[in-house]
């Protein structure tokens, strides 16, 4: 852990401060606002604003630090956390005055709205990211790492389990809200495979929502991603089943996961929100140099539904294709 540490206070040293916006002060941008306030006394934040169409949150956002203001200057970052309705005209603002951005997933409501603001992005030598929380979790580096020295053999099945106790939302879609996360890893932690078969089927009762999705990779390598709301408890799993050996890993554990039967622990210790501020904070300081790597994972958390034909969370039909 402290070589993990050290690693990144090295890495912050050479940082300069960003002013950095958070547009959109709900219950996913306040969590942004509190880490980014954390994080902001390291030293490699400057400023920090926040703005909502709502005023009801705005003095918490003060509270914390922040200048309720939407601040546009070319060089800032932002954080867009609205509803995914508004990302492409807030986003396509942003960009065109010159900042980066990091828009919370999915990205846009179509795959061509994501395609604009990528170019946009390319055109004015921005950063654009998606907000893809779980690829930041202490856990999931640590099995890349894993699965990249070879101690688990070839990877052959990927099983996510994701249960909420969460009432069903008439307004949002489970495979936006919760499977995206798990889908994206499926294909992260194989390199970013595309899957070149999807199947997805939905059980619904009065109280919850079960979604079952599988993903077919080459030849004997698949993902299988099990998520609902309602529930009657939390959980957050996942296994990696390899030629040689099993990665388990709880997404509530950010000290230890199972390698083998046997008790691992990670090397890096951070909130996978703070890994991911972080980690977009570095981008910026270092796009010139660094290729942009996001617009296959961003493209694809916009084409899910699409993939998988589940637009309609009533439907209990498989589809495949």
């Amino acid at each position: 852990m402290e070589t993990g540490l050290s690693l990144q206070c090295t890495s912050e040293a050479i940082l300069m401060p960003i002013d950095v916006l958070v547009v959109g002060i709900g219950r996913w941008g306040s969590n942004h606002l509190q880490a980014l306030s954390k994080i902001q006394k390291r030293g490699i934040i400057g400023k920090l604003f926040a703005w909502d169409i709502s005023q009801k949150n705005k003095d918490y956002a003060e509270q914390l630090g922040a200048i309720w203001q939407f601040k546009k200057k070319a060089g800032m970052a932002a954080i867009i956390a609205t509803p995914t309705s508004t990302h492409f005209e807030i986003a396509c603002k942003l960009i065109d005055s010159g900042m980066h951005v990091l828009i919370e997933k999915p990205m846009s409501e179509t795959e061509e709205e994501a395609r604009i603001l990528m170019d946009k992005s390319l055109t004015e030598r921005t950063v654009i990211e998606t907000g893809l929380l779980l690829r930041h979790h202490s856990a999931v580096k640590q099995s890349r790492k894993i699965i990249a020295e070879g101690l688990v053999g070839k990877v052959e099945r990927i099983h996510c389990i994701r249960h909420s106790t969460r009432s069903v939302r008439e307004d949002e879609s489970i495979i936006d809200v919760l499977a995206i996360h798990y889908l994206d890893l499926c294909c992260h932690l194989l390199h970013e495979a595309e899957p070149i078969r999807t199947r997805g089927q939905i059980d619904t009762t009065k109280s919850s929502l079960l979604c079952r999705i599988s993903l077919e990779f080459e030849p004997g390598i698949e993902g299988l991603c099990e998520v609902s709301w309602g529930a009657e408890k939390e959980v957050r799993k996942m296994k990696i089943s390899g030629t040689e050996g099993e990665i388990e890993l709880d997404f509530s554990n950010h000290q230890s996961l199972t390698l083998n039967n046997a008790i691992f622990q990670l090397e890096e210790q951070t909130s996978p929100l703070d890994a991911e501020l972080v980690s977009f904070m570095l981008r910026i300081n270092n796009h010139n140099s660094a290729p942009n790597t996001s617009g296959r994972p961003a493209l694809r958390s916009v084409g899910w539904k699409r993939r998988l034909e589940i637009h309609d969370i009533k439907h209990e039909d498989i589809q495949q294709h």
